[in-house]
């Protein structure tokens, strides 16, 4: 798996400087709303595709006109809620059909536009209606909530005709006509919108400072990406040479957080409100301690890895401070995160402007004048920062993997601006961020990392393997000499589900980097993290730690596992990342299932090994796609298996339905087992037993045995204890027996309905009964069942008709097991220490 060390520095190859470009970030949209009433959504997409080439005549490139249509195909647009509206026919996109918005998302300006010219050519079919959205932001249904529309319409019976801003700016009538070509040309400049249609300039619209649409508030200008609209099935709008023109020098990839006029986005704390104000522009902090934090929509105020810049002005004895991974508070120094310093003269604290207070501080190092304006940028990527003050870098830290400061850790959060007393007065402005994660806005949807044409979005690091595209194939090509080569996509991911297909030389070892990383400080940035191998000696799926600890997956045993991988034919993998647990699959078998938490984030890389031979070996990757997961709450993922035994059904589920960090399916089995007759494609965590089945095929045993060898938890809940009768391992699994029938030697189990159970904690201290007391609960007793002597008793009874054990844990393969004797009916379901109790069972397992 490791070879030879490879210096080539992340961000830098070959001496010269790259730079990339990284997908903005939005947050979760509201909207639905009629077509009278149109805007749009802002939005950004993560998908990095080639930069496509229009067959433009109009405009020369050297004018700074850029294409966003190909003429061919839709790449770098995504459709909403009715895909089929669109189409691509002679060189247009054509709009027929059911209402659907088709937004840009390629890689020009990362689809997210401030200032800018745009031009379209469009025709319209009499009694059509259509639009072209600016500022907005991609939403899967509705008309768009944020930003503008500027109007396409020559005769629908719509009064607001081509070209006018709806309800903001109407034209009527339009100087278009139906079925000729008119160029749609929009120009944005600050808060001044102009339009002109046919070349007659029909908007010239600046928006009011405190602009408001009722029922649409974020119809206004401010960043985004453009959509075309597809109105309904009897309109037909047509589309061709789009092309865009970047307006000014703002940098690619930011977005500005304070707007200059007020604190919206922003929420102070409440022990002194009055220390923040707007004036000329910047955020002045001036009175008693206070801090200010962002909760605005930007990647709903919760960023883990980006670039962020602040333009500070300080008077002379002042100090302040910006915050990062933190979180709002009402009083006091902010307990969680770190801040940077802000202090040219305040002489009470030596640590200066800079300064990552109390972790490296640059003490009496005077970087920066008071009265002059100056930028603090910050960077941070996994656990790395960097802080720079006017482009000087002035700290360089890595977090210690052994970091023990629980609060004051590199993980995620928002930021705040200090104020720190009423002798200091600082001034803050221009405050940006550039999000290096991925997209929140595309959580839970699939993404092609690998357009299929070209590398984009990916940047070698360490190694000379070669990578190139051929024939929709990323192949990969051992050079002699080298040492392990990496792929590496340039967007970090954190949770994620990852699959591809993968095809490898049976002579070269390879693998797939996840949450992996590359510092300086870190052999001079090595590659380095989990791997999910990709050979053909049976090792193929499990996991290694690259150039760091070897091998994390030691088990071997299963020979699905070890045989799942195909020589010499195309493979499909899936990786799911979620929290400490890594977890493989190839060609629906599982393989591994790792629990390790030293990295929570980093980058996916392809990586081609180093070889001692001549070189010439291939791997080829292709299908590459990810669905990000990074930030979402997690929930558990449950099976809930019934069958064989009647139960009642309405508050058992609302029992399930309140618990928060649990996401259910329930398998009522109809011919007893029929959950575990295909495990190829599961997904669950947790097997919640409330069944009493009988019936358990000898492969369906095996492959409820598989599961708890990989992991999954279970949770065996009260008549289960009689479930599988006959097959005699399944005790040894739950730790329990109930027996239906006589069993010679031993005495009939028997049962009572309708008591009151005194039941007693014995472990107090385990996780299943943390916060438990002693209680009693109505329910039914069982008497004289099988328990396992290794059980680990969590709660006893001191009924006369039931056994002392109640509840307990165990573990089986490599799963853990809680069994709970408790829960026959509604009286038990709505018990709140039964309730904690199966909650906190559920979360157990799961670990």
């Amino acid at each position: 798996m490791e070879n030879l060390i490879e210096s080539n520095r992340v961000f830098e190859m070959q001496g010269k400087s790259r730079s990339i470009l990284y997908r903005r970030h939005n947050h979760k949209v509201h909207a639905s709303k009629r077509k009278g009433v149109t805007m749009n959504k802002w939005m950004t997409g993560l998908m990095y595709v080639g930069l496509v080439f229009s067959t433009v005549s109009i405009v020369s490139a050297n004018d700074g006109w850029i294409p966003l249509f190909n003429g061919k195909d839709l790449t770098g647009w995504k459709a909403n809620e009715n895909t089929g509206t669109f189409s691509v026919r002679d060189g247009m996109i054509v709009a027929n059909g059911n209402r659907s918005h088709l937004f840009y998302m390629g890689p020009v300006c990362n689809a997210d536009f401030t200032d800018f010219e745009f031009q379209a050519d469009v025709m319209t079919k009499p009694g059509s209606n259509s639009g072209i959205y600016i500022h907005t932001r991609y939403q899967d249904s509705g008309w768009p909530a944020y930003g503008y529309e500027s109007q396409v319409n020559q005769s629908q019976s719509d009064p607001q005709k081509s070209g006018g801003l709806y309800d903001a700016a109407k034209v009527n009538p339009s100087p278009a006509k139906d079925n000729e070509w008119y160029t749609h040309r929009i120009r944005v400049e600050g808060n001044h919108v102009q339009v002109w249609i046919a070349g007659e300039k029909v908007v010239d619209y600046v928006e009011p400072e405190n602009v408001n649409f009722p029922g649409w508030p974020n119809r206004r200008l401010s960043h985004g990406t453009f959509a075309l609209q597809g109105h309904d099935p009897g309109s037909t709008a047509y589309f061709k040479n789009i092309i865009v023109r970047p307006l000014g020098g703002r940098e690619e990839g930011w977005i500005r957080l304070d707007n200059g006029t007020d604190l919206t986005g922003w929420k102070k704390a409440v022990e002194s409100p009055e220390t923040f104000r707007v004036k000329d522009g910047a955020i002045v902090a001036n009175g008693n301690r206070c801090h200010l934090f962002y909760e605005g929509p930007v990647q709903n105020a919760d960023f883990r890895n980006f670039e962020y810049k602040v333009d500070v002005m300080t008077k002379p004895n002042s100090n302040g401070g910006l915050y990062f991974h933190t979180q709002y508070q009402e009083r006091g120094w902010p307990n969680k995160g770190f801040e940077v310093q802000v202090n040219n003269s305040y002489n009470s604290d030596p640590r200066k402007t800079g300064s990552l207070y109390q972790v490296v501080d640059l003490m009496n190092k005077k970087l920066v004048d008071d009265d002059v304006w100056f930028t603090e940028h910050i960077i941070v990527r996994n656990r790395e920062v960097v802080v720079k003050v006017n482009d000087q870098e002035v700290v360089r830290w890595l977090q210690p993997e052994n970091w023990s400061d629980k609060n004051r850790r590199l993980d995620h959060g928002a930021f705040a601006l200090q104020g720190h007393d009423p002798g200091s007065t600082v001034f803050y402005k221009n405050i940006r961020v550039k999000p290096l994660d991925p997209d929140p806005a595309l959580r839970g949807q699939w993404v092609d990392l690998f357009d299929g044409k070209t590398l984009a979005g990916w940047t070698q690091i360490n190694g000379t393997a070669k990578y190139e595209v051929q024939d929709g194939v990323i192949l990969g090509t051992a050079i002699k000499g080298s040492p392990n080569s990496f792929l590496c996509t340039d967007k970090l991911y954190g949770d994620f589900l990852l699959e591809f297909e993968v095809k490898v030389d049976s002579s070269l070892n390879s693998g797939v980097q996840v949450r992996s990383n590359s510092y300086k400080e870190y052999n001079n940035y090595r590659v380095h993290g989990y791997q999910v191998e990709i050979a053909t000696n049976g090792e193929a799926g499990f996991i290694y730690d690259e150039a760091r600890r070897g091998w994390l997956s030691t088990d071997r045993s299963d020979p699905a596992a070890r045989a799942a991988f195909k020589d010499g034919q195309w493979n499909t993998y899936r990786v799911s990342c979620l929290g400490d647990a890594i977890r493989t699959w190839i060609n629906d078998v599982p393989v591994a299932n790792v629990k390790d938490s030293i990295d929570d984030c980093g980058f996916i890389g392809l990586q081609v090994h180093g070889v001692s031979g001549e070189g010439g070996q291939q791997v080829r990757w292709r299908n590459i796609r990810l669905k990000d997961m990074t930030g979402a709450k997690k929930k558990l993922s449950v099976a809930v298996v019934t069958g064989g035994h009647g139960y009642e059904e309405k508050p058992f589920w609302e029992m399930f339905d309140s618990m928060p960090h649990v996401q259910y399916v329930h398998y009522d089995q109809k011919d007893d087992s029929e959950l575990f007759e295909d495990i190829r494609n599961w997904e669950y965590d947790v097997v919640v037993l409330y069944n009493m089945s009988q019936k358990i095929t000898p492969k369906r045993q095996d492959n409820f045995k598989t599961l708890l060898n990989h992991g999954v938890g279970l949770v065996a809940l009260h008549h289960c204890l009689g479930a599988f009768q006959d097959w005699d391992e399944y005790k040894d699994i739950i730790g329990a027996k109930y027996f239906t029938k006589p069993v010679e030697g031993r005495p009939d189990c028997t049962y009572q309905h309708d008591v009151d159970m005194p039941i007693q904690v014995v472990d107090v201290k385990h996780p299943v009964t943390q916060g438990l007391a002693d209680f009693v609960m109505h329910d039914e007793t069982y008497k004289n069942c099988w328990h396992a002597p290794d059980n680990h008793v969590l709660l006893t009874c001191s009924h006369q008709t039931s056994d002392k054990t109640v509840a307990w844990t165990r573990e089986y393969a490599k799963a853990r097991v809680c069994t709970i004797q408790l829960g026959h009916d509604g009286k038990a379901y709505a018990n709140p220490n039964y309730r904690r109790l199966l909650s906190q069972a559920i979360a157990w397992v799961a670990q």
